[in-house]
């Protein structure tokens, strides 16, 4: 179900289920475990994960906080990627002093002003999956 639509709708008796874009139905939202993969495994909320280099958030270790899944009302509330969002607290993971000031040098080139760690609004960073690994 990875990349595809997928909504949920409510039947007349109050029941949720899944369907995707040609409204066949998948299954009740509580009958199936649909899965996120990010580069070398499958994500799930509460994993510890590492940034790619290649981001704007480069090497950074991190908490998945919440997966808002492709489709789902969550996910079209908060942006239009075309991945689920995956979102990442940055912030929870004790950083040596020379990496803060790694981390706070990146973001005054990405925003061109004075950052400090605090100030880099790592708590809650969404995500592509593939952005992350486990």
């Amino acid at each position: 179900m990875h990349s595809e639509q997928v909504d949920v709708y409510e039947d007349e008796r109050g029941f949720d289920y899944w369907a995707d874009i040609e409204n066949k139905i998948l299954g009740n939202e509580n009958d199936i475990e649909l899965t996120t993969k990010c580069v070398n495994g499958i994500l799930r909320e509460d994993d510890r994960v590492i940034s790619m280099p290649d981001d704007d958030y480069t090497c950074l270790i991190g908490r998945v906080t919440k997966i808002n899944l492709l489709g789902t009302p969550e996910h079209a509330d908060e942006t239009d990627n075309e991945t689920e969002d995956v979102h990442v607290n940055f912030l929870e993971f004790d950083y040596p002093q020379k990496r803060i000031k790694e981390i706070e040098d990146d973001f005054c080139g990405l925003y061109s002003q004075k950052k400090d760690l605090d100030d880099c609004g790592l708590d809650d960073v969404i995500l592509n999956p593939l952005c992350l690994r486990l």
